[in-house]
């Protein structure tokens, strides 16, 4: 592709309307490899002995809301502004707080709060682990599931 063509393409993909996770607007320019593990069945399964439920960087909550129905307590932070209506619009109604929370600073929860920590391809970094660490019950799990640009090998 030509520099002057590649220009053009970048400034239509400016354009694009992006909500929540949804890429479809370059689909067709990127490849996705899953991970030999599969995260929603695992999620899933944690979720049935669960009694409150973290979910960070929910994005649009596209990928929370098929855990539903929840009959527990179950809460999605996001810290891109754009998508927090996007996600209380589709988890709200099914029962999920949603909050804007960026996902790599001080969470705004108690401590010991949630039993079950769920993460997918959001933010990690020094102050996330211990703030993970802080609003996660005695015996809580979390589970997250991250990429790095490499083919998207798991790290």
């Amino acid at each position: 592709m030509s520099t002057e063509n590649l220009i053009k393409k970048l400034k239509e993909d400016e354009k694009a309307i992006f909500k929540g996770w949804n890429f479809s607007h370059i689909q067709s320019r990127f490849n996705q490899e899953e991970p030999h593990w599969d995260y929603f069945k695992l999620a899933k399964k944690l979720l049935k002995n669960s009694k409150s439920v973290l979910d960070m960087a929910t994005g649009g909550g596209e990928l929370f809301s098929k855990f539903a129905p929840f009959d527990i307590k179950a809460v999605a932070i996001e810290g891109y502004h754009p998508n927090v209506p996007i996600a209380k619009n589709l988890l709200e109604p099914l029962g999920v707080k949603v909050l804007e929370a960026n996902e790599v600073e001080k969470l705004p929860f108690r401590d010991n709060e949630f039993d079950l920590i769920l993460n997918r391809h959001g933010g990690i970094n020094k102050k996330s682990i211990k703030e993970i660490y802080r609003v996660q019950s005695r015996y809580g799990l979390f589970l997250t599931q991250q990429v790095d640009g490499n083919k998207n090998k798991i790290i």
